[in-house]
C-alpha cells in the first residue's frame, strides 16, 4: 500500500471509530489533506528564512478554502490547483462543515490507547492474565473498561466574514455557504478594531493583533481563528526541568531549560531523522517531534517532508509499539507572523491578486464588469508555548479582499531533542495539522 493510500485508510479507520459514516470519513480525508499539503507547501517555502517557524495548515487552509468559495472561472480552478483540493465545488464546503463537527467534538474523552464507547472507554487488555490494565481502568474479560473524563483539552475553529467598507457587497449564496459550511459570524459593518478585536477574543488574547491596517477601497475580510490548549497525557514534572545543552549549530550550543521525562511512546526511525509522539490529554491529539540525525541536518529533513511522506509518518507512529524511553525535550514559546501573497505567487497562484484576472463574483454577488475584486492581503501570526503541563497555542489568518505510565525500564532509550527540530500537533479523527513549526532556538 503506498504512503497516500495508507493515509487514507487510517483517517477512515479514525472517523469509524468516532462515528463518522464512510463518505464523511473519505470527504474529510481528502479536505485535511488538501489543507495539510498546501500547508507543508508554504512551509517548506517559508523555511528558507532561518529562525522559528510556526504555522497552522488548518487555519489558512479554512480562510483560503473561504476565499474558494467565491472564486469563479479561471481563479478558482487556479486556487483549486495551488491548495491541492481534489473535491469539487460545494463538496469542499460540506466537508469542511463535517470535519469542523469531527474537530470540535469530544467534550468527553478517553485515555491514550483507549476508545470511547458511549460513557465509557475501552481497550484490550493485555494478554497476561496478571498484568493490570493501564490508567488504573478496570478488567471485564479481554476488555479494560474506564469512565470517560471531560476533555481537559481546548480546541477551537472559528471563522468569521466581516464587511468593512459601506459600498461592500455580498451574494446571498456565498453568504449562505460560509454561514453554513463554515459556521462563520457574519459582520456586515466592520472595521481594523472588530476585526482585530475578534481575533483577539477567540485566541484568548494570545493574538492581540492579525492586521496593521485597511486600505479605503478594502471591502471583505474572511478570518479563521484556531486556539489549542491542551495538556500531556503524562505532564513532565517540573523539578526534572534543568539547563541542558542545545546546539544551535554544529559550532554553536546554548544552554536551555529542558523538561524530562520517562514514560512508553511511540518513536520511529526515518530517512535522516527519528520521530516520537507524545500524546496529550484528549484521545487523538498529539504532538510529534521530529529530531534530525545531524545537527545541521533540519533544512533537508524540511525539503524531504511532502503530503505522503508526512502522512505516513504520523500513519506510523499512530500504529508503533510503544517503548520505554527517556524524553528530553527543551521548552520553547515564541511567535511568528506571515505575510502569504508572495510564497502563495510563487507556488503558482496569482489570477487571484490580478485586477485584470481576478474572479471573485461568487463572493460579492456583481459581475467583474461592475466589480474586480481581488486579495489585497493575507496575513498569519501564530504562537506556540510548550512547557511541562502542556501546550497552548493560536493562530489566526486573515484574507483582506479589496473593492497528549512509566513502565518497569531495565534498559531506557534516549530521545534527546538537543538540536534544531520540528514538531507537528494533529488530529487523529481528521487527519488534520493543527499546528507545524521548526524550533531553531527554544529561547526566542
Amino acid at each position: 500500500m503506498n504512503p497516500a493510500s495508507s493515509a487514507r485508510a487510517i483517517v477512515m479507520a479514525s472517523a469509524f471509530a468516532f462515528g463518522l459514516s464512510a463518505a464523511a470519513a473519505q470527504d474529510i480525508g481528502s479536505l485535511t489533506r488538501a489543507y495539510n499539503t498546501s500547508g507543508q507547501d508554504l512551509f517548506r517555502a517559508l523555511s528558507s528564512t532561518p529562525g522559528n517557524l510556526v504555522l497552522s495548515p488548518l487555519s489558512v487552509g479554512t480562510a483560503m478554502a473561504m476565499v474558494l468559495a467565491g472564486a469563479r472561472g479561471a481563479t478558482e480552478a487556479e486556487m483549486r490547483t495551488v491548495l491541492r483540493h481534489t473535491l469539487s465545488g460545494k463538496a469542499v464546503g460540506d466537508a469542511n462543515a463535517q470535519a469542523l463537527a469531527a474537530l470540535l467534538a469530544g467534550a468527553q474523552s478517553c485515555p491514550d490507547g483507549f476508545k470511547l464507547s458511549g460513557q465509557l472507554c475501552e481497550a484490550a487488555a493485555p494478554e497476561g492474565k496478571a498484568e493490570p490494565c493501564p490508567h488504573d481502568a478496570n478488567r471485564d474479560g479481554d476488555l479494560c473498561i474506564t469512565d470517560a473524563r471531560n476533555a481537559a483539552a481546548i480546541l477551537r475553529v472559528t471563522n468569521a466574514l466581516m464587511l468593512v467598507s459601506p459600498a461592500a457587497t455580498i451574494a446571498k449564496d456565498y453568504e449562505d455557504a460560509v454561514r453554513t459550511q463554515f459556521a462563520a459570524e457574519i459582520f456586515k459593518t466592520a472595521d481594523l478594531t472588530t476585526v482585530n478585536n475578534w481575533v483577539r477574543e477567540k485566541t484568548e488574547g494570545r493574538i492581540p493583533k492579525i492586521l496593521d491596517r485597511l486600505n479605503p477601497q478594502d471591502s471583505h475580510v474572511l478570518l479563521n481563528a484556531v486556539y489549542f490548549n491542551a495538556p500531556w497525557a503524562q505532564a513532565f514534572a517540573e523539578n526534572a526541568t534543568r539547563d541542558r545543552e542545545f546546539h544551535l549549530t554544529a559550532t554553536e550550543k546554548v544552554e536551555v531549560p529542558t523538561m524530562s521525562q520517562n514514560a512508553a511512546f511511540a518513536i520511529e526511525k526515518g530517512d535522516g531523522f527519528s520521530a516520537i509522539r507524545i500524546p496529550y490529554a484528549r484521545d487523538g491529539l498529539s504532538m510529534i517531534v521530529v529530531r534530525p540525525d545531524d545537527i545541521g541536518g533540519i533544512s533537508p529533513v524540511i525539503a524531504g517532508f511532502d503530503g505522503a511522506k508526512l502522512d505516513a509518518l504520523m500513519e506510523g507512529l499512530r500504529k508503533a509499539q510503544k517503548r520505554p524511553a527517556t524524553l528530553l525535550l527543551p521548552k520553547f514559546k515564541f511567535e511568528f507572523s506571515v505575510e502569504l501573497i508572495t510564497p502563495f505567487k510563487a507556488l503558482g497562484m496569482t489570477k487571484v491578486f490580478d485586477p485584470a484576472q481576478s474572479d471573485l463574483s461568487g463572493m460579492t454577488g456583481l459581475p467583474r464588469d461592475q466589480a474586480q475584486s481581488t486579495i489585497d492581503q493575507i496575513a498569519h501570526r501564530a504562537v506556540i508555548e510548550v512547557a511541562e503541563a502542556g501546550t497552548e497555542a493560536a493562530a489566526a489568518t486573515a484574507v483582506v479582499v479589496t473593492t497528549r505510565t512509566m513502565l518497569p525500564q531495565p534498559q531506557q532509550e534516549r530521545f534527546v531533542v538537543d538540536r534544531p527540530f520540528l514538531f507537528v500537533i494533529a488530529d487523529d479523527k481528521t487527519g488534520a495539522i493543527l499546528f507545524m513549526g521548526r524550533v531553531s532556538d527554544p529561547r526566542a
